[in-house]
C-alpha cells in the first residue's frame, strides 16, 4: 500500500465517496441507536457497549459481512419471541432513527475536503456511492440534520446511488459501477474513498484505484482492509493537506 502523498488527484475524472463510516462519523452512533431502539420496543436496557460487542461477534461469524437483517432478526429473538416480521422491525428501527440521527455530525474536515476538491478539479465528477437509503441522505440533506448546513450531500454530488437504486448491495460492485457506466469512464480513471472491508473489497472489483478511510468501526477488518486498499488515511485533513 503506497503513502497518501504519492497519489495525484488529476488522474482521475471520477471520484466516488462511501457515506457512513467514509464521510459521515456515524459508526459511534450504532450503537446508541441500537439501546433506543430496544429500550423502546422490548422494554429493555443495554449498555451501548454490549451494542457494540454484539456486532463485532455477529461480524465475525458472518466472515466480514453483518447483515442488517440477521442483526435485528438476532435482537427480536433475544428480546421479543422471534416471531416479529421484518418490516415492522425496520419500521420500528426507522421511527426512532431521526433522533439519533440528528446527532451525527461529519467526520474532522470531511466537507472542506470536498469542497477544495471541487475548487482545485472542476472538471472532475464528484458522486455518491452507498448502501443507505436515500431518506437517509434526504435527512442528511434536510434542516433537520447537523450536516446540511455544513455541506448538502444530495445538492453537492454530481449523482448520488443509494440502496434503492441497486438490487445487490455491497460488497458486490454494483453501488460503484452504475455510477462508472453512467460516466462511461475507464476504472483507471476512477478513484474511490471507502472505509468497510465489504466497501473496499466492492470498490477494488471495478478495477479503479481505492483509499481505505479509517473507522472504528471496520477496525476488526484492518488488515484485510489494508491487504486490499491501495492508499490509506486516518482521517481528512491529510488529503486537505495536499490540497493546499
Amino acid at each position: 500500500m503506497k503513502h497518501i502523498s504519492k497519489l495525484a488527484l488529476d488522474d482521475y475524472d471520477l471520484i466516488i465517496f462511501d457515506w457512513d463510516g467514509t464521510l459521515l462519523n456515524s459508526a459511534a452512533m450504532y450503537p446508541a441507536w441500537d439501546r433506543l431502539y430496544v429500550r423502546r420496543f422490548y422494554g429493555v436496557d443495554k449498555p451501548e457497549s454490549y451494542f457494540r460487542q454484539l456486532a463485532a461477534q455477529l461480524k465475525q461469524v458472518n466472515t466480514h459481512s453483518t447483515e442488517e437483517s440477521a442483526y435485528f432478526r438476532f435482537l427480536d429473538v433475544e428480546f421479543g419471541d422471534g416471531t416479529t416480521d421484518m418490516q415492522t422491525i425496520w419500521r420500528h428501527v426507522y421511527s426512532v432513527a431521526t433522533e439519533i440521527q440528528g446527532q451525527i455530525e461529519y467526520k474532522s474536515a470531511a466537507p472542506q475536503t470536498l469542497f477544495a476538491i471541487r475548487k482545485k478539479y472542476p472538471d472532475a465528477k464528484l458522486c455518491l456511492a452507498t448502501n443507505s437509503e436515500m431518506r437517509d441522505l434526504l435527512f442528511y440533506s434536510s434542516t433537520n440534520s447537523k450536516t446540511a448546513s455544513l455541506l448538502n450531500p444530495i445538492k453537492f454530488f454530481d449523482s448520488v446511488v443509494a440502496l434503492d437504486h441497486i438490487t445487490k448491495p455491497k460488497p458486490h460492485p454494483e453501488t460503484f459501477t452504475a455510477v462508472i457506466d453512467q460516466y462511461k469512464i475507464e476504472p483507471s480513471r476512477v478513484l474511490i474513498f471507502e472505509d468497510s472491508f465489504k466497501g473496499v473489497r466492492a470498490a477494488k472489483s471495478t478495477g479503479a484505484t481505492v483509499i481505505s478511510v479509517q473507522d472504528e468501526m471496520s477496525d476488526p477488518d484492518r488488515i484485510a482492509i489494508d491487504k486490499l486498499a491501495d492508499f490509506s488515511i486516518t482521517d481528512w485533513n491529510e488529503v486537505l493537506r495536499m490540497l493546499k
